[in-house]
């Protein structure tokens, strides 16, 4: 049924919160660090997965109330355009008419050295070992030992490798570029104005199925704090026509479990013991995650 001429209609509360979190000029880390919350939990909120319960809306109106004085519970039920007006901000600055969409095969930031040419080469002729719908393991950036199991995936477009890492609420964008037997990556996340990096070990055969390395970006702290952890990347299936409606789902998916739902090899990849006591004992004194102990696996054949 159509509305009346003149008439919008009613915003969800994540779209309200998304335009308080624009006006106040806040990323969702930041909120979520101010309010003591998970990271992911503020991604559900403004990707409207869930609501906040009655008592984070009164918290979250505390706390937006002491940024911009007077605001009520009440105003959460405003049009959006009321509701810029309340918080003094100009709605067609606040909220942009169309997404601004990543951009697909954009061009990629110079590389030194000539490696620009021989990682494009290298991507085209083997990227496609690497396309494919992943589960990916990490620890929870947050510093707790806590195990995080998301989704990725990755597609080839020309001489890029286009991925996309999600979970729990966020998702981030970027690419993956091959250079040797490594793979080199650049995300973004939109959400808190932060990047990341991958340095992961690729395989030679022609279909990858599990990679490992590094993945390095800033904790959802107040002061995104920088940090670094193992994580690993294991197929789980091919690409399919429906891969952003599976990426939508697990967006919304909690991604956080418990140590006995992760296998004990990939727990010992994820989180191992580094530092001066470990590397006394034989081990490492620093993240690394070397050849001879990687899971990295791959097969001569495959489906393609």
């Amino acid at each position: 049924m159509s509305l009346p001429a003149g008439q919008h209609p009613r915003p969800s509360f994540a779209a309200r919160l998304d335009l308080v979190l624009k006006a106040l000029s806040m990323s969702r880390a930041r909120l979520a660090a101010d309010l003591g919350i998970d990271k992911s939990l503020a991604g559900r909120w403004v990707s409207g997965a869930v609501q906040p319960s009655a008592y984070n809306l009164e918290r979250l109106t505390i706390y937006v109330a002491g940024k911009c004085p007077g605001f009520t519970m009440l105003d959460w039920e405003r049009d959006l355009p009321q509701l810029a007006e309340r918080l003094g901000v100009d709605m067609t600055v606040a909220l942009p008419a169309t997404p601004v969409a990543a951009p697909r095969n954009a061009s990629l930031p110079p590389l030194p050295y000539g490696l620009v040419e021989l990682a494009r080469r290298e991507t085209r002729r083997r990227g496609a070992a690497y396309e494919g719908r992943w589960k990916v393991t990490r620890l929870s950036s947050s510093g707790a030992m806590r195990y995080m199991v998301e989704h990725a995936l990755i597609s080839q477009d020309g001489d890029t490798l286009n991925f996309r890492h999600f979970g729990g609420g966020w998702e981030v964008r970027g690419w993956l570029l091959v250079l040797s037997v490594q793979l080199y990556g650049v995300i973004c996340d939109a959400s808190d104005d932060s990047m990341g990096f991958y340095v992961l070990n690729g395989v030679t055969e022609a279909r990858a199925n599990c990679i490992d390395g590094i993945f390095s970006t800033v904790c959802a702290d107040r002061h995104l704090t920088p940090n670094a952890q193992a994580v690993v990347f294991e197929r789980i299936g091919d690409l399919a026509d429906d891969d952003d409606a599976w990426a939508t789902a697990l967006i919304a998916k909690a991604a956080g479990v418990d140590a006995d739902d992760v296998p004990a090899h990939v727990r010992a990849a994820v989180a191992p013991d580094i530092g001066p006591k470990a590397a006394a004992a034989g081990g490492e004194a620093m993240l690394r995650v070397p050849i001879d102990r990687s899971l990295c696996h791959g097969e001569v054949g495959g489906t393609r």
